[in-house]
């Protein structure tokens, strides 16, 4: 097979400028430490002259600029092989010093970026970091807890979690978690407690306890939390939850629509249901002597608790100035929620964000730039391919 050589240099020239095309808006490689442990495993806590060793490998750009930083970094000590060079293994070492430290978590970072090389500036690549840290213990018995409370349904258990760290050097013998629960008139209406455990030091423990809402009204509802260790207390993490019922709210519509126009119309809406809802919609019916407008929204899913607005659009060609009564049916689960409102027509300029625009379709820069490569490959493969057909066809 010949091709000749005017077919093959264009094709060479197309398919070249389409890689140098791809080369100048794909962006910067970005360094990377590539075999990172978990940083449960990064995490270590203090004791005097401890010493712990990681290997990391880092990649992702041809030069590779390893540092360290942090508040113990004199006790860290990086061996690399290669600095400034292309991907490889490097050493991080942690000697901790006899003396002790002040309570609490130091963190420091060994981080990666692409070294400058002549003519090449990085200096707006950010660097990649991981953390090493050091946990240092407070004498006797020190605790940190974080407490949630879990939304809930009407006739459902709300759950009751609080998570304890242990950050003292002595463990504790007896430690329970306890719940004061408080309705939305603020009354108390329930204490709970957690079962009793124990807490060695620098352990993590997760307590937990239901609260049943059978008899209760849907509402926000707030619980105030305690840990009780060793006959002390800590106090002072308090949660709201919702128990909710299968119901959505209309919370807001459009008030004003602008004569001889297209109008959108939006409805908020907020479920009051902790779990999801699926294929709600809405009828919005504008109501004229001459007979009711009336327009559908689009099917929309809400999550559990969710607000999202239904989009719907109605013509106020001919209507005359003033107030008119709108219907607003929000259907879902094989029921509705429905809410009669007083919306205006009024003279002026219709705000853009309320215009009907139609069926569009948005595209970013970015978007367009990769479309405009698609279609260069594309064009450049079917070139070749049938400069080739057309070569062999004429031997």
């Amino acid at each position: 097979m010949v091709i000749k050589r005017g077919i093959w240099n264009k094709s060479i020239f197309l398919l070249v400028f389409s890689l140098v095309f791809l080369f100048l808006f794909s962006g910067l490689g970005s360094a990377i430490i590539t075999n990172a442990p978990p940083l449960s495993q990064r995490t270590v806590t203090f004791e005097p002259g401890l010493e712990k060793e990681w290997d990391f490998l880092v990649g992702g750009a041809e030069n590779i600029r390893v540092t360290v930083e942090g508040p113990l970094e004199e006790y860290i000590t990086l061996t690399d092989p290669d600095p400034d060079g292309g991907p490889r293994a490097v050493n991080v070492k942690l000697e901790l010093p006899y003396e002790e430290l002040e309570p609490g978590m130091y963190k420091n970072r060994i981080r990666v970026a692409p070294a400058p090389t002549q003519g090449n500036n990085v200096g707006a690549v950010a660097a990649i970091g991981i953390l090493i840290q050091v946990k240092c213990l407070y004498p006797g018995e020190y605790i940190e807890y974080e407490f949630r409370a879990s939304d809930t349904n009407v006739g459902e258990d709300s759950e009751m979690v609080f998570r304890v760290k242990s950050w003292g050097k002595d463990n504790i013998t007896v430690l329970y978690g306890e719940v004061d629960v408080f309705n939305p008139d603020e009354d108390k209406i329930k204490t709970l407690k957690t079962p009793i455990t124990n807490l060695i030091s620098d352990e993590d423990k997760t307590l937990n306890v239901n609260f049943s809402t059978d008899g209760l009204t849907p509402g926000i509802y707030t619980a105030k939390s305690t840990v009780i260790y060793d006959g002390k207390n800590k106090t002072g993490i308090n949660d709201s939850f919702r128990i909710g019922s299968p119901n959505i709210f209309i919370n807001n519509w459009t008030h004003e629509l602008y004569t001889d126009a297209i109008n959108k119309f939006d409805i908020k809406i907020e479920s009051d249901w902790g779990n999801d809802i699926e294929d709600v919609y809405g009828i919005i019916t504008l109501k004229t002597e001459n007979g009711d407008i009336q327009s559908k929204t689009p099917n929309i899913d809400l999550d559990k608790f969710q607000k999202k607005t239904l989009e719907g659009y109605i013509n106020t060609n001919g209507l005359e100035l003033g107030e008119y009564d709108v219907n607003l049916n929000v259907f879902y689960l094989n029921t509705n929620t429905e809410k009669d409102v007083k919306v205006s027509v009024v003279k002026g300029e219709i705000p853009e964000g309320q215009k009907y625009k139609g069926v569009t379709i948005t595209l970013s820069v970015t978007s367009l730039l990769l479309i405009i490569l698609i279609l260069i490959v594309i064009g450049n493969i079917s070139y070749f391919a049938y400069k080739i057909m057309k070569a062999r066809k004429k031997k």
